[in-house]
């Protein structure tokens, strides 16, 4: 029976396996004579062995649990970052059109024009100027 299991859903054969193995040692006749001590052994061995899967699992373990919510605390941080920049663009692009003065601020300080008969002047800072 759990090797047909195993066949029709390879995915969760190991687990399906060790959940077998669980059971299996649970209900061993000749455990339950050597004492409370070794009963109390085994249980720990299996706790053990149950929290790791849980822990080190693929998808559904806590490692990935965790590196899933972190990502989605770095998405969500970006997308406040964008809806900033997008609240920034938004005011910029209406300044735009309602202000015919700003499109010619715009072009004279981004792109240096010029209207005729007047000279631009730069004035660059040097970047290795000591104080």
């Amino acid at each position: 029976m759990l090797l047909v299991i195993c066949k029709i859903n390879k995915k969760y054969a190991f687990r399906l396996w060790v959940w077998w193995f669980f059971f299996y040692l649970c209900n061993m006749k000749f455990l339950t004579d050597l004492g409370k001590r070794l009963w109390r052994i085994k249980i720990w061995v299996l706790a053990a062995i149950f929290i790791s899967i849980l822990t080190f699992d693929s998808e559904e373990g806590f490692l990935a649990q965790y590196a899933l919510r972190s990502d989605i605390s770095r998405l969500e941080q970006e997308l406040e970052e964008n809806k900033q920049q997008f609240e920034k663009d938004s005011r910029a692009l209406e300044e735009l059109e309602t202000n015919p003065h700003t499109a010619e601020r715009i072009a004279r300080e981004r792109y240096l024009m010029k209207r005729e008969n007047e000279d631009v002047y730069l004035f660059v800072e040097p970047k290795d100027s000591v104080d």
